[in-house]
């Protein structure tokens, strides 16, 4: 898995369709509590271990905490 303050790289049991829309609950061991974080998957790709790798491009939301997740990555 990859992170940045504009996206993020994960793993899924499942492909997700490109353009999808997804809400994301994000917790980072390091840190107490998670990050409620929403996206468009901009790419799904079949892996060798039968899962698929998704990329999240981040938007901006008011109910999400994009702000804090932008300032922890800074």
């Amino acid at each position: 898995m990859d992170i940045s303050a504009s996206g993020i790289h994960f793993y899924c049991t499942v492909a997700l369709p490109v353009d999808s829309l997804v809400d994301l609950w994000v917790d980072i061991s390091s840190r107490p509590g998670k990050f409620f974080l929403s996206g468009k998957v901009r790419w799904s790709q079949a892996s060798a271990t039968a899962s698929h790798g998704i990329g999240v491009e981040l938007e901006e939301g008011p109910a999400t905490d994009i702000s804090a997740w932008r300032a922890m990555l800074r």
